[in-house]
């Protein structure tokens, strides 16, 4: 048993059993390391947050029934299953919120318990390891967008890390909003309405919470990638420099630099070039901007055909793969793949996977993977598409230097371990899911298809009955339920503007600036 910090606490120490006692009493579900950490109880009287008395021994306790269960409060953001305190000598009180990890006005507090002997014992109680007894210090990480299923993954895994999450996002409904795991949601200018608000507006977040990690999550890494140049010192920024990133965003730059090494690309040219008129004479094409995302702009031009005109936007041509598409999403440090996820669409809405069904065998695009990044020496996230050619070799049609579906087949504890240390995490690992799906979308989808001859009902319900959805969890269950609501903002923008989902979540984020110049 530890000792408490505060002299005469005697009667107000912390309950520190050993895990199998803790898995027997209920506490514990087996995935957390308990190793004299904080556990924190509800006092069923006063509602206050105490630690139990420890006069009473565990068989004492669950004899007289101490142990009870279903009622914790998830507002706070507990992990573990803590139990009702009950029959036990209620020697503390809560008095103050502290600053020893989390601030006022977060969703959860460390606290000063006076023990009723005129000492004061400061009391850490989240359910992670890592918040040690006496005077910790909770780490801060700052999340730059939290709208998309993918950002909730990463604020999940950080917090379960024992990190403090908080999340910065222009819109004022979000799907991180909602989660048990993010302890506060703050504004930020639109990059895309003002720039340098943007980088003012996360900088002053940065300096005013105490942050000490950054962690992009989409198409708003381009503009987040900025704040490196300017943050505090000890501040870390989970991705490459902004130049780095723009030659990856850019798709001409990108098949040109994976040309150079070797690896397979399709037949890519700038729209108005010589070599993009041959290509349109012998093959059918597709036209897309030098930047874009989530299927925008995208035209298929078939052989023979004239191309458009060029325009003031930079477009490419690119000679169209019949074969079959897939994706991967890796984590990188310094141009070591720390873990790769290979996944193909299992249901489309209209070019974005809502369903995907993770590839354990896809040897070659995880070797190309992995040679691409070793040569361009490349961290953080980054993600790539494949398409087949007719010979059945995958071709890489784009690189996406950001989080992508592919991050919901990865554990928490692996990702949190590749984001907050990358130096020493030698992989990743995956849940043991064949097949995942976003709820809302995909019922979406298979509403769409029910009356409609050939558009895949069956396998679509098939999908939704069957496979696991990405995000839900019982323990932070309100992000899915709430998904709706949080969403209504892009989804009526979606439908008064004629767009997709996808291009409404990112038309104020992604990045349309002009090319950088490529030797």
């Amino acid at each position: 048993m530890a000792q408490s910090r505060a002299a005469g606490a005697g009667h107000n120490r912390c309950c520190q059993l050993p895990l199998a006692g803790l898995q027997s009493a209920g506490l514990a579900d087996g995935s957390q390391p308990y190793d004299g950490h904080f556990l924190r109880w509800l006092c069923d009287s006063c509602h206050q947050y105490v630690v139990p008395d420890e006069g009473a021994t565990r068989p004492e306790r669950l004899a007289s029934g101490a142990y009870q269960s279903a009622r914790w409060c998830r507002y706070f953001g507990l992990h573990s299953l803590p139990r009702v305190w009950r029959g036990a000598a209620y020697a503390g009180s809560c008095t103050e919120p502290c600053a020893v990890g989390y601030t006022a006005g977060d969703r959860c507090f460390d606290y000063h318990l006076s023990t009723g002997e005129g000492a004061t014992e400061t009391i850490c109680w989240s359910s992670q390891a890592q918040r040690r007894r006496g005077g910790c210090r909770v780490k801060t990480a700052l999340v730059t967008l939290g709208r998309l299923p993918k950002g909730l993954d990463i604020c999940r895994a950080l917090n379960e890390a024992g990190w403090r999450v908080i999340v910065a996002e222009p819109s004022e409904r979000h799907l991180c909003g909602l989660s048990n795991s993010v302890a506060r949601t703050l504004p930020a200018t639109a990059p895309n309405d003002d720039a340098d608000a943007y980088l003012n507006d996360t900088l002053d977040i940065i300096r005013g919470e105490g942050v000490q990690l950054v962690v992009p999550v989409s198409e708003e890494i381009i503009h987040a990638s900025k704040l490196k140049r300017h943050m505090p010192n000890g501040v870390r920024f989970f991705g490459m420099d902004h130049d780095d990133l723009l030659l990856l965003h850019d798709k001409f730059a990108f098949s040109k630099s994976a040309a150079a090494i070797g690896l397979a690309v399709p037949e890519t040219a700038m729209l108005g070039s010589p070599e993009a008129d041959e290509m349109v004479s012998q093959y059918r094409v597709i036209v897309k901007p030098l930047y874009t995302c989530s299927g925008q702009g995208l035209r298929f031009i078939e052989r023979g055909d004239a191309l458009p005109a060029k325009t003031s936007q930079p477009m490419l041509v690119q000679r169209a793969l019949p074969g079959r598409h897939s994706s991967s999403f890796s984590v990188c440090h310094e141009g070591r793949v720390i873990g790769t996820v290979i996944y193909r669409p299992e249901i489309l809405s209209d070019t974005v996977s809502v369903a995907f069904r993770q590839d354990r065998h896809a040897g070659a695009e995880r070797q190309w993977v992995e040679q691409f990044v070793a040569a361009q020496n490349l961290s953080g996230f980054q993600s790539f598409d494949f398409i087949e050619d007719e010979a059945g070799e995958s071709c890489a049609i784009e690189c996406n230097p950001r989080a992508t579906s592919g991050i919901h087949f990865v554990t928490a504890e692996s990702l949190a371990a590749a984001i907050t240390d990358p130096a020493n995490c030698r992989s990743l690992e995956f849940r043991n899911e064949p097949v995942m799906y976003q709820l809302w979308p995909t019922l979406t989808e298979t509403q769409k298809s029910m009356f409609r001859w050939g558009a895949g009902y069956g396998h679509k319900m098939t999908t939704l009955l069957g496979a696991k959805e990405a995000n839900f969890s019982w323990r932070d269950p309100m992000p899915v339920w709430g998904q709706p609501w949080a969403a209504w903002q892009i989804m009526r923008d979606a439908m008064g503007n004629g767009v997709s989902f996808g291009e409404a979540a990112t038309q104020d984020i992604a990045w349309f600036g002009d090319p950088p110049s490529v030797g």
